[in-house]
């Protein structure tokens, strides 16, 4: 896969490495924020989470994954609308997926939860039919 940059051609992974650049630099903002601002819209967590709001009771003993997990945001919400038995998050950033494992550890401690540092284009080193609910948003 290419992108266009500039009027160059860019790979995948190259963009994945400007990509993480960008939320390296700006990762200690978004920890401060959390993108505090979606929280105010009343209907945002039922567009996005709609469907996991309505029947909580069927995400018992499941696991879910959030690609692109920024700060944690999405797992704590993941966790307060269904019975997750476990939420993941992956992120391109390093200092955002720990600062993500340490919210939903405070938000959430009887929720097991993972998080960790990826490519940008995959889940790795994660194992294959391990979630039953993966997300990613505005990635």
């Amino acid at each position: 896969m290419y992108f266009m940059a500039k009027e160059k051609i860019m790979t995948i992974e190259n963009y994945c490495k400007v990509l993480k650049g960008e939320f390296d630099a700006h990762s200690e903002v978004m920890q401060k924020t959390n993108h505090d601002q979606h929280d105010e819209e009343p209907n945002y967590w039922d567009y996005l989470l709609g469907k996991v709001k309505t029947n909580p009771e069927l995400w018992t003993g499941k696991a879910a994954l959030d690609f692109g997990c920024g700060c944690g945001r999405n797992l704590k919400n993941m966790a307060d609308f269904a019975k997750f038995d476990r939420v993941d998050g992956v992120d391109i950033c390093s200092e955002n997926a720990k600062f993500a494992g340490k919210y939903i550890a405070e938000t959430h401690p009887n929720v097991k939860s993972r998080t960790w540092e990826n490519n940008g284009f995959d889940v790795q080193p994660c194992d294959d039919n391990v979630y039953d609910f993966i997300m990613s948003h505005q990635v």
